[in-house]
């Protein structure tokens, strides 16, 4: 019976190891294509994407595995306006993603910007603008 127990334990500590909250991925280019940032039910796929100024970047919230999302300008649910950035995430009401919806807005100042969703907690993407 001891001789179980150990390899039992072993068993068990990494199956929680292997169960540890990750994170969003990094993608420089994007999720489902270059220039796109695409939402989970509650968090972006992406935690970062780089872009050349003048490039437009597409939110996307597919139906298979989305929410309803509001995005704006900010960081951890709190909208904070940034004038160097495209004007419908600067709404005070942020703008409304359903299920199946796609919205593309063009970056044209050099810069890094914050999106957050002002529904899910923890709900951060940094756009930076070359």
């Amino acid at each position: 019976m001891k001789k179980l127990i150990l390899p039992a334990i072993l068993i068990v500590l990494m199956a929680l190891a292997g169960c540890g909250k990750g994170g969003p991925v990094t993608s420089p280019g994007g999720g489902g294509g270059a220039n796109e940032v695409d939402m989970a039910s509650v968090t972006f796929v992406q935690s970062s994407i780089t872009v050349k100024a003048g490039t437009a970047i597409k939110f996307n919230d597919p139906t298979a595995t989305g929410a309803l999302h509001i995005l704006c300008f900010g960081h951890d649910q709190i909208c904070k306006a940034n004038a160097q950035g495209p004007t419908d995430l600067n709404a005070s009401a942020g703008v409304t993603f359903n299920p199946g919806d796609s919205k593309s807005y063009t970056f044209t100042n050099a810069g890094s910007y914050e999106v957050t969703c002002t529904v899910h907690p923890n709900m951060n993407v940094t756009i930076t603008v070359q």
